[in-house]
């Protein structure tokens, strides 16, 4: 299957960011790499999915967790971090984050969490353009009655509906 998810990642480590790079570039994802958090502040919203280190270098990634969820950005976020106990896990996903995972982490499960995350938002991708299709045939059923051509209407919606 080829995704079609922007993934952000925030990762101080360079193995850590070129093992999930190459693992999720093959799988079709667009990967961006960012090893300090104030380097991608201003466009956060081009991302559909972020993967987050807590212990950043020029920074602590719980603030770019927050900047996240307070720009209403409601896509997912999965935090890793070397530092993350049950308890902090709890917090962070009441924070905003969808997951979390400490290091060291299992990639073949990051991929799977990604995976799911990619499926859900093309879901509501989906959902967004089916609702905005209905609101298309409803105004143009309006325009039809509102302009007399009730005996093209039915017609021409079972040609728009493929019925």
């Amino acid at each position: 299957m080829n995704h079609t998810s922007n993934v952000l990642v925030v990762e101080d480590d360079p193995a850590i960011g070129e093992l999930i790079e190459r693992r999720l570039s093959a799988k079709g994802y667009s990967v961006s790499i960012h090893t300090r958090m104030w380097s991608v502040v201003d466009s956060l919203a081009q991302y559909d999915i972020m993967i987050l280190d807590l212990g950043l270098p020029n920074g602590d990634g719980r603030r770019l967790l927050q900047l996240w969820t307070e720009r209403g950005i409601e896509w997912p976020i999965l935090v890793i971090s070397g530092s993350m106990d049950p308890a902090a896990m709890e917090t962070l996903i009441s924070d905003g984050a969808w997951n979390a995972f400490p290091k060291p982490f299992d990639m073949a499960t990051v991929e799977r969490v990604i995976d799911r995350y990619d499926s859900f938002r093309r879901l509501v991708d989906v959902s967004t353009e089916v609702a905005k299709l209905k609101r298309r045939v409803l105004y143009l059923a309006m325009t039809v009655v509102a302009l007399g051509g009730t005996q093209i209407l039915r017609p021409l919606l079972n040609l728009l509906l493929g019925g």
